[in-house]
Formats: structure tokens, sequence, C-alpha cells
């Protein structure tokens, strides 16, 4: 994988940790919203491998401003 992508991969998990802390927001509630289970929300925060559907879901269940969504998405 392209080193930029990955890095930015990086970026958006270690953000989505801070938010999850500073909001309580749990794996599970993240799986809800993904429609997935808690052990996949642990696997791709691990491998940072969230898709970008993922990614857009995650800021709109966070209401996350476009200009944060913009430095997070652009590499």
């Amino acid at each position: 994988m392209n080193e930029r992508i990955q890095r930015k991969q990086t970026d958006f998990v270690a953000w989505l940790a801070g938010q999850m802390y500073f909001k309580k927001i749990t794996q599970r509630n993240i799986a809800d919203w993904l429609c997935v289970t808690q052990g996949a929300v642990y696997y791709k925060m691990k491998r940072c491998n969230f898709s970008y559907p993922d990614m857009l879901i995650i800021f709109s269940q966070l209401g996350t401003s476009k200009e944060e969504q913009i430095k997070l998405l652009t590499i």
C-alpha cells in the first residue's frame, strides 16, 4: 500500500480513538453504525483498514465538520 495512504489511515484511526475516548463511544457503537460486529471494528482499527464509506458513516454519526473530514481524507 502506498505509504501516504497508510499514514492517512493511521491518522484516521488515531483521530477515531480520540473521539471514542472524549465522546465515550465504544467499538460496539461503531459496529452498530457500520452494521458489522464489534470484532470487525477491532480488526479494522488494528489494521487501519476502514473503507471510504465506513469513514463517511463514522463522520456523519460523530457530526464531524466538512473541514475536519477534508483534513483527515486528503492525501
